[in-house]
Formats: structure tokens, sequence, C-alpha cells
């Protein structure tokens, strides 16, 4: 990969990383009642949208992190329903319909919106830490996606800005705002 490549895929990472923390920060309301209010029976209130987030980033760091440390060269190979399901999220910005948060994924307490917020830097801070460390060392580094597969650190990063959106439009649909949110 050429250095202007990876100087770009580095931005770009930091930028997609910045715009879950200004995303969130924006969408979370002040008023504890709203922020814990769920939109219908069953379904996740905004604070647990938010949390959602934040726990998908911490999960990616510590994935990354243990990569770091491993001298695990090869992590699986994806196979092509994998490769299909991955290049289609990547290409259409959008995760399909229909399926469930892994166990670990599932906010299980419900925390105020300092906290949230609070919890989602210190994810933001990290992802960009071990971006650095990745690039000082082997950039190339992938770790295993639950769903997607072995990807790579960017790819990894765009995922969760894709799946913020995701959220992002459900949160906008419980507060009644409109949900446009392009990608670059």
């Amino acid at each position: 990969m050429a250095q202007d490549d990876v100087e770009r895929l580095q931005r770009q990472i930091i930028e997609d990383l910045v715009r879950i923390d200004s995303m969130l920060a924006k969408l979370l309301p002040k008023d504890p009642a709203l922020l814990i209010a769920p939109m219908s029976h069953g379904k996740w209130s905004l604070a647990e949208h938010g949390f959602h987030i934040v726990l998908t980033l911490e999960d990616c760091w510590a994935r990354f992190d243990r990569a770091l440390v491993s001298d695990q060269a090869h992590v699986g190979t994806r196979t092509w329903s994998q490769k299909i399901a991955l290049h289609a999220v990547l290409a259409t910005h959008r995760y399909p319909r229909g399926k469930s948060t892994l166990p670990h994924l599932e906010p299980c307490v419900m925390l105020d919106r300092t906290s949230i917020l609070g919890h989602l830097r210190v994810a933001r801070d990290g992802l960009i830490g071990l971006e650095r460390q990745l690039r000082l060392g082997s950039g190339h580094r992938a770790s295993q996606h639950p769903v997607f597969g072995p990807i790579p650190f960017g790819q990894w990063v765009r995922l969760l800005l894709i799946h913020a959106l995701h959220h992002k439009r459900l949160m906008q649909k419980m507060l009644g705002h409109g949900t446009k949110d392009g990608l670059s």
C-alpha cells in the first residue's frame, strides 16, 4: 500500500470515529426521562441504543488489542457468503434488517448521557491509539468479526460507522427527526 493510501486511510479512520462521537452527542437528549423511554414495548431506549454503539466500539478495540499482542499472522479466511455480505454492507452503507444483536453487545445497564458519552470517548481514543500502533507495526493486521469473518482495521471501523448510522436512523425515528445521513 502506497504511503499516500495509508495516510488517507488513517485520516478516514479517525474521521469515522470522530463522526460517531459527534453524532451520538447530538442525538442523546439531556432529559433523563426522554433518554430512558423505549420507543415501544420490547424496544430499546435512546440510552440503550447509545450504549450498544459504545459496546461495539469497545468490542472492536478489545479484538484488535488482542491481535496486536498476539503473533497470530493469520486469523482465518472469509467464506463466500461472508465476503458477499461484507461487500453489500460496505457498498450500500446499510446493515441487513432482522439481524439479532450478539449477546455480549446487548446493553445490560442503563447509563446516563454523561456516562455513555464518557465511555464512547474512551473507546474512540483507544481505537485512535490502536490505529497508530497498527500503522507503526503491521498495518494490515485483521481481526475476526463475529459476522463477516476476518477483516482489517480500516474496514472494521467503517463497519462501526455504518452500524452507528443504522442506530442513528432508529434514534432519529424515536425523536421524530428526519433520517438523512450520507456517508462519505
